[in-house]
C-alpha cells in the first residue's frame, strides 16, 4: 500500500520529488509524494517512478537524497524505526538546516533525533482524488480552477498577458481574452494559463532569473 512521509516539524510538509532530488513540500495530491516499500529490495520506491528508489547521492558519497534505479545497494536500503528513517549504515533522513520551508532539501545525517529527523508515515492517502477542487485555497489565497485576471496597481488598466506564447507582460485589459486569464490548478498547485493549459507561471532559467514566463507545468519551486 502506498504511503506519504510527513516531517514531525509541525509544518505539514511531506517528502516529494523535485527534479531528481528529495525535498519537503506542502501536500498537493501529486503521485511524487507517495511511496511504496519494496519487500524484495528493502528500498523505498516512488509510486510515480516504481522502478526507482531514493538513495544517498553519489552512491553514498554525499548527504543529499536522489532517486536511483533500484539496486538494493547499501545507500538505498532504509527502515522506519521509532519515527526515524534509517539507512543500514546508521544515517537517518533529515530536513536540511532544520528549516521547514517549501522545497527544503532532505538529506542523510548522523542521528540526533531532532524533530527534523522524525517522520510520520501515513498509509492509504488518496493521491489527490479527494483533493479540494473548488473554493478558495487557504494556503494560496486563490479560488481553485476559477479563471482570474492579474491586474497591476499602476494606473492605466494593465493586466498580465501571455505574449508570443511564452512571455508574461503587462498589456491593456481586453475582456474575455484568454491569454490574459489564469487559474490555480487543483492538482499541481501552479498558476496555469487558460490559453495554454499545459503551461504554468514560471521563473525563467529554472529560477535563476528575474523574468517571468509560462512553461510546461512541472510542479518545481520556480
Amino acid at each position: 500500500m502506498a504511503f506519504s512521509i510527513y516531517t514531525r516539524m509541525g509544518c505539514g510538509k511531506t517528502i516529494d520529488i523535485v527534479g531528481n532530488s528529495l525535498v519537503v513540500k506542502r501536500k498537493n495530491g501529486a503521485k511524487t509524494q507517495n511511496w511504496i516499500f519494496n519487500d524484495d529490495t528493502r528500498t523505498i520506491a516512488s509510486l510515480e517512478f516504481p522502478e526507482m528508489s531514493f538513495g544517498i547521492h553519489k552512491s553514498g558519497k554525499n548527504r543529499s537524497l536522489d532517486l536511483y534505479k533500484t539496486t538494493s545497494d547499501w545507500f538505498q536500503t532504509f527502515r522506519y524505526i521509532n519515527e526515524n528513517i534509517v539507512n543500514q549504515r546508521g544515517l537517518v533522513l533529515e530536513v536540511q538546516g532544520n528549516k521547514c520551508q517549501e522545497g527544503q532539501p532532505v538529506i542523510a545525517w548522523k542521528k540526533h533525533n531532532g524533530k527534523n529527523q522524525r517522520w510520520i508515515v501515513r498509509y492509504g492517502e488518496n493521491n489527490g482524488s479527494d483533493q479540494q477542487k473548488k473554493g478558495r485555497d487557504s494556503y494560496f489565497g486563490l479560488e481553485i480552477n476559477e479563471p482570474f485576471y492579474a491586474w497591476s496597481k499602476q494606473k492605466g488598466g494593465y493586466t498580465i498577458e501571455v505574449v508570443g506564447g511564452r512571455n508574461l507582460a503587462l498589456r491593456k485589459f481586453e475582456r474575455n481574452k484568454q491569454s490574459q486569464q489564469f487559474y490555480l490548478d487543483a492538482n499541481t498547485k501552479t498558476i496555469k494559463s487558460v490559453a495554454y493549459k499545459d503551461k504554468s507561471w514560471d521563473i525563467e532559467n529554472s529560477g535563476n532569473s528575474s523574468n517571468m514566463q509560462i512553461w510546461k507545468t512541472n510542479r518545481r519551486w520556480f
